[in-house]
């Protein structure tokens, strides 16, 4: 008999440990559009979830006739660990550097003590939250 996705506690982002949960993830590619995706146990680390999509990342992107280092994996902060930075390989990668490591924080406080700033404008064309979504690079 197949085992399906636990329904589960797990880690709750809005700090509600008496729900349970599960993940859907969803791998798309240009205007949306899905190509690969399925349910995750509620307790799944977004870490082991990035690791194991790169696995077939370049297997699945060669299906619908995009090569290696001819796309860009877009992932939130938990893509950056040793592990999945090698499963990467030489494909080209976007993501947010967690703000554990003493590296962007040290980047923010300099460009924030220094005043050194850009305006780079509005990167998502979506209504914008409760607060201003404008991102600024250090030059």
């Amino acid at each position: 008999m197949e085992e399906g996705t636990a329904i589960t506690y797990g880690h709750s982002k809005d700090n509600r440990p008496d729900l349970k949960q599960y993940i859907i993830e969803l791998l798309c590619v240009e205007k949306n559009i899905p190509i690969l995706g399925g349910c995750e146990d509620g307790n799944s680390s977004d870490k082991t979830l990035n690791k194991n999509i790169l696995k077939s990342i370049s297997k699945k992107m060669t299906e619908c006739g995009v090569q290696e280092k001819d796309f860009i994996y877009i992932a939130d902060s938990a893509l950056v660990t040793e592990n999945n930075l090698k499963e990467m390989g030489n494909n080209l990668f976007i993501t947010r550097f967690p703000m554990n490591y003493n590296e962007p924080k040290r980047l923010i406080s300099d460009a924030v003590t220094e005043g050194d700033w850009k305006n780079i404008g509005v990167l998502a064309t979506t209504k914008p939250l409760k607060t201003n979504h404008t991102r600024f690079i250090k030059e």
